[in-house]
Formats: structure tokens, C-alpha cells, sequence
């Protein structure tokens, strides 16, 4: 008993598509620096902005901090925040790139495999209909092709042959295309004069 959910725990982890973590990482990277930056040119417009600088630069920066923390603050309070907004919005991606991928695997296997229900916010919501409409489709030819494996040669066959002869009606009407063209007569280039 503890074993098997031992098993299912594993099961629902191995299929829960998680973030990877250099994205996050990313994200937070990305945050950092821009608060940073904001900070610096805070502090650069406000050192310019003095009539007549009664401090040093670091003194001016030790001042400045004292004053602006509030923007520290506030970015290490909203980080967690930002972070958990573009983790549920990421999810809303890899959940239906998770089904899509299972149900692939699946077809590749030759196991039976279910119509495909995206959730409502999901962001790939259009990949839905076409990825149910090709396992249709899969199925179907798959069932033909078993079911008589010389109709499906010959059907190929005919569709190859059938290609060839477009192919070569399209290179036809090129080369009548081309016959209809002015032709410039060939300008020889002088003759040396060595």
C-alpha cells in the first residue's frame, strides 16, 4: 500500500511539466538589474541636480540611501510576488506542451489515446482543436493501414504518381513561359587591342 502511493506521487511529479530553473532565475536576474539601475540613476539625477555640492559623492551616496530605501524595500517585497505572477503565467504554456507531448508519446507507442481538453486559461488553447483533428487523422489512416496494407501502397503509389504529373506540368508551363520571352542577342566583348 505505501509503496503504490509512493508510486502514484512519483507518477503525478514525473508528469507535472516544472519550470526550469535558470527561468526563474532569469526573471529574478532581470528584476535586480533593473532595480539597480533605477537606483543608480536616481541617485546620479539627484547628485546632478545640486546647486553646490556640499559632500562628497560617497557621502552624497550614503546621504541618498538613507532617503530612497523605500525603493529597496518595496522591491524585495514585490519580488516574491513578480516571481509567482510569471511561474502561474509559465504554467499556463507547459501544462497544455505537457499534453501535447504525452499524447505524442502515446501515438508513438501505439497506445490509445483521448481527445485532448486544454484547460480555459490556458494560453495554447488554438493547439487544442489541431492537435485532436491530427490524432483523428492518425488514427484513421493508421486503422486503413493495417486494415489493407496493399490499398495503402498503391494509394501511396498513386499519389506519388499523381505528384510527378503536376510536377511535370508545372516545369511544362515554365519552359513555355520562358520560350515567350525576348531574347537578347549575345553582345560579344572587343577584342583586345594587344
Amino acid at each position: 500500500m505505501v509503496l503504490e502511493t509512493q508510486q502514484q506521487a512519483e507518477q503525478s511529479t514525473e508528469s507535472r511539466l516544472v519550470l526550469p530553473a535558470n527561468f526563474l532565475a532569469n526573471c529574478a536576474f532581470a528584476w535586480a538589474a533593473y532595480h539597480i539601475a533605477l537606483w543608480h540613476i536616481l541617485f546620479f539625477v539627484n547628485y546632478l541636480q545640486q546647486s553646490a555640492p556640499t559632500l562628497d559623492l560617497w557621502e552624497f551616496y550614503l546621504h541618498f540611501a538613507t532617503q530612497a530605501y523605500p525603493l529597496v524595500l518595496t522591491a524585495a517585497v514585490t519580488t516574491p510576488l513578480l516571481l509567482r505572477a510569471i511561474s502561474r503565467s509559465a504554467e499556463t504554456i507547459s501544462a497544455p506542451l505537457q499534453r501535447v507531448e504525452e499524447t505524442l508519446k502515446k501515438l508513438r507507442l501505439g497506445e490509445p489515446v483521448q481527445t485532448v481538453q486544454f484547460r480555459q486559461d490556458d494560453a495554447l488553447n488554438r493547439l487544442q482543436d489541431e492537435l485532436n483533428a491530427f490524432v483523428e487523422w492518425y488514427e484513421e489512416s493508421t486503422r486503413l493501414d493495417a486494415s489493407n496494407p496493399e490499398d495503402s501502397v498503391d494509394n501511396t503509389e498513386r499519389n506519388v504518381l499523381k505528384r510527378l504529373a503536376d510536377l511535370k506540368k508545372t516545369t511544362q508551363g515554365i519552359r513555355a513561359v520562358g520560350e515567350k520571352l525576348p531574347r537578347r542577342p549575345h553582345v560579344m566583348s572587343p577584342p583586345d587591342g594587344r
